[in-house]
């Protein structure tokens, strides 16, 4: 009885929590998560960590980050065939890579880092539509510094995830806006009509969340850019 009831507290802490992320309360919904001493909990730490740095300036971002990566590692402890876990650890990881410059991320290892907990996200749930698109920016930032023969990322593999991503959610903002961005980053000249219409159709797409708000004006942002 002690652990039902015990169960039944931390799940009711875990919906809580998502309430709060879900109205935009990213700090708070981390610090709630952060109070429940379970796997699910602790990768809400790491993805409304996640989010919340993406609402500070970039100056600030990245110790953010690394709270979000601690989160996560501690999410994966617990339960290591998590996928959203590991996608989340790929999330902070790949923020950090950007902040700190793709090569010089590549030189600390991240980049490997980033792929191993791509890899694990979709072993254990193939049509995890983030990790998709997270795998399909991996590649393209990479093959964007001119390094992608070295650690085996190629444009034609990030297409595929791309696309294969917004197949799967084709009404979710993020894919289109990340595969937009990716396009732009490898080669702005031959794929400006495509990623002026990825970001076209993202414009028009419903947030479901604060989260997602987020996401479509970031896709107003890149669009106003490009035109």
């Amino acid at each position: 009885m002690l652990f039902l009831g015990l169960s039944l507290a931390q799940n009711r802490s875990l919906e809580a929590a998502k309430a709060l992320y879900s109205k935009g309360d990213f700090k708070g919904a981390a610090e709630m998560a952060d109070d429940l001493p379970t796997s699910d909990g602790q990768t809400l730490a790491a993805k409304a960590t996640n989010t919340y740095a993406l609402t500070m300036p970039e100056s600030k971002q990245e110790p953010i980050y690394v709270k979000a990566e601690q989160y996560a590692r501690k999410a994966i402890a617990l339960d290591n065939k998590n996928s959203d876990a590991y996608f989340e650890l790929a999330r902070a990881l790949g923020r950090l890579s950007q902040l700190r410059g793709v090569l010089a991320a590549l030189s600390q290892g991240l980049g490997s880092q980033i792929r191993e907990a791509l890899d694990s996200a979709l072993q254990f749930e193939p049509k995890h539509v983030q990790s998709l698109v997270a795998y399909g920016l991996w590649h393209s930032e990479i093959v964007a510094k001119g390094v992608g023969w070295l650690y085996g990322a190629n444009f034609e593999a990030a297409i595929g995830y791309f696309e294969r991503a917004i197949k799967l959610e084709p009404k979710m903002i993020i894919p289109k806006v990340e595969y937009a961005y990716a396009l732009v980053l490898v080669d702005k000249k031959k794929y400006l009509e495509k990623a002026v219409n990825l970001l076209e159709e993202a414009v028009i797409l419903k947030p479901k969340d604060a989260a997602e708000q987020l996401d479509l004006a970031r896709a107003k942002t890149d669009l106003a850019a490009l035109k």
